[in-house]
C-alpha cells in the first residue's frame, strides 16, 4: 500500500495533467483490490501517449479517464 506522501510524489512526477484529485482518485481504482479482482493491479502512466485516455491505464488494458468526469458526478 502507498502512502499517501508517495502518491503524490508519483502525481507530481507524472501526473500533472489532471488534478491532484483526479489522479489520486484513478491511482485508488486502480489499485484497490476487490472481489474478483486482480489480486496484483497496477497504475500504468504511458507518457507517450498524448490522448489522456491512452495515458492513465490499469493492467494496461482498461482505461480509466472515459468516466472520470461521470463518476465525480456520481459522488
Amino acid at each position: 500500500m502507498n502512502s499517501e506522501k508517495d502518491k503524490r510524489r508519483i502525481f507530481r512526477d507524472v501526473g500533472n495533467d489532471l488534478t491532484p484529485d483526479q489522479f489520486l482518485k484513478l491511482f485508488n481504482e486502480a489499485t484497490e483490490v476487490c472481489d474478483g479482482a486482480d489480486k496484483f493491479s497496477c497504475f500504468v502512466v504511458d507518457n507517450t501517449q498524448s490522448k489522456l485516455c491512452l495515458r492513465f491505464r490499469k493492467n494496461f488494458v482498461n482505461l480509466f479517464l472515459d468516466n472520470l468526469d461521470e463518476q465525480e458526478k456520481n459522488d
